[in-house]
């Protein structure tokens, strides 16, 4: 599972990945529901809870189809974050949270790689400004997240996305003893 803040480069990595290992990725579905109401600030409870529940469920159905690796862009913990950013109202970020805890109690990923905020930081409309004010403290809200629930995590930052890509490998390599040419 790829995990990071916004434009860290986790869906291009995603898709390289699974290109170079001939094998499926899973995209985030928070892009599309993200879109489906509008932008970010518009979404409510309801869009987050979508977001849990169809990115589960599309991550079981893709795992049958995958090559020895499924690479899976964010999960349920990054969607934790956002209710936390996005919600006002403290029962709505409680019954996310909830949710959120509860799929990541049946998660279980081999290898959770952090991509470290240090690369550009590319708008394409659906990213809050908020965020890339000050990408390092949310993306330490999101590390925080993640060790509060005992998420064990390999962190990628700096360099090149190539170097992002070849030292993705290498741990891919290392934990999992699964290796490509490419």
């Amino acid at each position: 599972m790829i995990a990071g803040g916004e434009s860290t480069g986790k869906s291009t990595l995603v898709q390289n990945l699974a290109l170079a290992y001939n094998t499926n990725f899973l995209e985030e579905v928070g892009r599309e529901v993200c879109e489906q109401a509008g932008c970010e600030e518009t979404m409510v409870e309801a869009d987050l809870e979508e977001i849990l529940l169809r990115h589960k469920v599309k991550e079981l159905e893709a795992v049958k189809h995958s090559n020895k690796v499924l690479f899976v862009d964010t999960d349920c913990l990054v969607t934790k974050f956002y209710s936390r950013f996005l919600l006002t109202d403290q029962a709505e970020i409680d019954r996310c949270s909830s949710l959120a805890d509860a799929i990541a109690a049946i998660n279980r990923y081999d290898l959770v790689l952090f991509l470290e905020p240090d690369v550009e930081f590319v708008q394409d409309g659906t990213r809050s400004e908020v965020i890339m004010e000050d990408r390092v403290k949310y993306s330490e809200q999101l590390r925080e997240i993640l060790r509060q629930s005992g998420v064990a995590f390999e962190s990628i930052g700096g360099g090149t996305y190539l170097e992002r890509f070849d030292r993705a490998k290498e741990l891919i390599g290392e934990r999992l003893g699964i290796y490509t040419q490419w």
